[in-house]
């Protein structure tokens, strides 16, 4: 059952990196749905981030920051999201707080922190 939720998880954002948001949605659904059961939080944030991205690609600025609050926070990526959708709401000064708390992360530097930072730095 773990591995049909992160092959959910890898479809979502296969289909949101090729900007195929329909089957981002539909994946997002099917995640939610799988992951609402599984008693596992660390999977319920990742179905929490999916929904995040989905409302982000849309400009569905509360959606979006309602779910990627929910996401994991530990993931500068989400917070660099997090970010965007803060923006996109116009509240400059939420979105450069999580900005600068992602772009400062201390952690060990992993794949997700460093396709964060390269983003932030582009702008």
């Amino acid at each position: 059952e773990n591995q049909r939720r992160f092959a959910i998880y890898n479809r979502a954002k296969v289909a949101l990196a090729k900007g195929d948001l329909a089957a981002a949605k539909q994946e997002s659904a099917a995640l939610t749905q799988a992951v609402a059961t599984s008693g596992n939080p660390f999977q319920q944030r990742m179905g929490h981030e999916v929904a995040g991205r989905v409302a982000l690609a849309e400009k569905q600025w509360e959606t979006a920051i309602t779910e990627l609050a929910a996401a994991n926070q530990l993931n500068p990526h989400n917070r660099y999201r997090l970010s965007k959708a803060y923006a996109g709401k116009g509240d400059a000064a939420k979105a450069k707080e999580l900005a600068d708390s992602a772009r400062s992360d201390n952690t060990l530097t992993n794949l997700q922190f460093a396709l964060a930072r390269q983003k932030m730095k582009a702008g």
